[in-house]
Formats: C-alpha cells, sequence, structure tokens
C-alpha cells in the first residue's frame, strides 16, 4: 500500500500514522526543507498547485510510484486534486478529496454559512461588507474580520467599534487590488463567546458517514488546536452525521462548532484532515487505517472508531534535519 501526501508541510504525525498502518507514505511539498520529508519513506519536492505543471506532476508520481491512495491536507491543494481524481483513477489512485463544487463550497465561507442555513444548523451572523455590519440590527459588541477565501487565521482580526472595523477590513490580506473588490474577498463575523469543539467526520469512500469524533478545544495557537478533550456529545455527533451525509465527500472532513448561550453555531468545515485529528488520533481513533483498509477491501476493526472518551492531548514541537 503506498499513500501520496501532498502538501505535507510539517505533518510529520500524520506520515507516521499511516506508516504504522502498513503504508509506505510518499511525502511531496513545495519546498524542500518541510518537516514532513524527513519523516517520509520518500520524499518529493513538488510545484505549486497553481501552476500548469502541477496536474502531470501528481498523475507522474501516481504511476511511477504505483500509488494507492492520494490526499493533501492543505487546503490550495484541494481543488486541483479533486478535478484530477478521474484521470488518478486510470492510474490506478484512489483520490481521497471531495468533489470540486464541495471543495468550492467549504473553501467560501458565504456557502458554508449559506449550507448552514439550508440544513437548520445554527449560523453565525455574517457580512461582507463595513457597511452591512454596521447597519445591522442588533449590532454585536465586537465583530471577527477574515479573509472569506481565507485558510487558518490569515488575516483574521477581533474588533471593536467603527474605526477598527474599518481598520481590520483595510489589513485583511486579499487577492484584489481596488477597494470594492476588497470588500467582497473579506467577511465580518459577530464575535461569540462560547465553547468550542472540532469535529472530524469521516465517511467511507462512496460518501457514506461512517462515525463521528468530537473534541473540546482547550486551548488553540496559531490558528490551531494545541489543547483538546475527546468527548461524547451526542447533539454534536448528529450534527457530524448531518453534514457528512451532506457533504457525501470521501474520507475526514474537519468541522469547527463553537456552543453558545443560544445553541450550537457552524464555523468552518475544511474537507481534509485536519489540525485537531491527531487529538483524535492519540485517543485511539484511527483514520488513516480506515483509508487503508477500505482500499484494501479490509474490514475495520471496531476499535479504530472508538476512541477514549476523556483523553486530553496536547501538541508539541520537535526538531528534524531535512
Amino acid at each position: 500500500m503506498r499513500v501520496l501526501l501532498t502538501a505535507a508541510g510539517r505533518r510529520n504525525y500524520l506520515v507516521r500514522y499511516f506508516q504504522q498502518a502498513g503504508a509506505t507514505v510518499i511525502a511531496a511539498d513545495t519546498s524542500k526543507y518541510a518537516a514532513a520529508l524527513a519523516a517520509a519513506d520518500i520524499a518529493l519536492r513538488a510545484p505549486l498547485s497553481n501552476v500548469p505543471e502541477y496536474p502531470d506532476f501528481i498523475t507522474d508520481v501516481c504511476r511511477d510510484y504505483d500509488v494507492d491512495l492520494a490526499l493533501s491536507v492543505n487546503d490550495h491543494d484541494l481543488l486541483p486534486l479533486s478535478r484530477m481524481k478521474g484521470a488518478l483513477a486510470e492510474v490506478g489512485t484512489t483520490a481521497i478529496v471531495a468533489d470540486p463544487d464541495i471543495v468550492q463550497l467549504a473553501a467560501d465561507k458565504v456557502s458554508t454559512n449559506q449550507l448552514a442555513e439550508r440544513l437548520g444548523i445554527g449560523t453565525v451572523r455574517m457580512w461582507t461588507s463595513v457597511e452591512e455590519a454596521l447597519g445591522a440590527a442588533d449590532p454585536p459588541r465586537a465583530w471577527v474580520v477574515k479573509r472569506r477565501f481565507g485558510s487558518g487565521s490569515t488575516g483574521l482580526f477581533v474588533v471593536q467599534g467603527p474605526e477598527e472595523l474599518q481598520a481590520g477590513v483595510a489589513l485583511s490580506p486579499n487577492n484584489s487590488s481596488s477597494r470594492d473588490e476588497q470588500q467582497a474577498e473579506v467577511v465580518i463575523q459577530e464575535f461569540l463567546q462560547g465553547e468550542e469543539y472540532g469535529l472530524d467526520v469521516l465517511n467511507d469512500f462512496q460518501g457514506s458517514h461512517t462515525t463521528t469524533w468530537v473534541k473540546r478545544k482547550l486551548r488553540m495557537r496559531a490558528g490551531e488546536t494545541d489543547l483538546a478533550e475527546v468527548v461524547q456529545d451526542h447533539e454534536l455527533v448528529s450534527l457530524g452525521a448531518e453534514i457528512g451525509r451532506e457533504l457525501q465527500h470521501p474520507g475526514l472532513a474537519d468541522v469547527d462548532v463553537i456552543r453558545t448561550s443560544s445553541g450550537l453555531k457552524l464555523l468552518d468545515i475544511n474537507p481534509r484532515f485536519g489540525g485537531g485529528y491527531p487529538f483524535s488520533h492519540a485517543a485511539g481513533a484511527n483514520a488513516p487505517a480506515c483509508l487503508v483498509a477500505w482500499k484494501s477491501e479490509e474490514p475495520l476493526h471496531a476499535a479504530w472508531l472508538n476512541p477514549s472518551i476523556g483523553t486530553v492531548s496536547a501538541k508539541y514541537d520537535l526538531v528534524t534535519q531535512s
């Protein structure tokens, strides 16, 4: 079993998880110094996913190395990889990535909010311009300014008052040159107090929901969960199942939710392994083993789907040589 992990970055742990599941891991990254390359069985330098050479590079790697499974942990790689699913299947590779329309929906925070509204899931109030936010009925005391199509915490600001709101929108990184285009690239959300949770929503290769693992976020750092507890929460498990059935994505989707005094609110959907997955894995869950077993047409072990509730885990840093 050979697994290609693109945009491997610092995900040494994910390389190790697949190796422990019996796979040979081929890690690719645009930087030859990416830490995960040092942990991989085969390390490759990859072009950026937005250049014309990228599809040929991925296809050649999958064919030349007899890759069984291909996946990415980087939002920017998901759409190009998704569009290649058919071509990769022709060389025997199963791409663990959602269909293009789902990838695009999840990348757009406005579309994600609209999906939640259609499903009857609580949403955070959102505006696409300063004028809309300031003119809202019952305006919040604070706002969160973020990129509409952003990844992680890039360009995220918590602001109070009209002047700070204007400054946050102006400072949020964007790909546009004009002020009107910039407004469209930024979303403004109501800042909410509450307890945040991360859901790992696991579907099989046909997009059927298999299970949802729930983590209560205890500490955040640089946009990722740094400390978390695996919990049993039937309301959140049901929410994860509903999202999994709607998206019909293969493999994992990372879903962020906040529980407020007025109920659950959907924050974000990422149809890939999220930065919070290691907390589920540390408690006994094993998504990589499930993916390898599905590809091998072998049964899943019940233990892989049932992490130990109450397990608290923390991330830490290591130094590796390239």
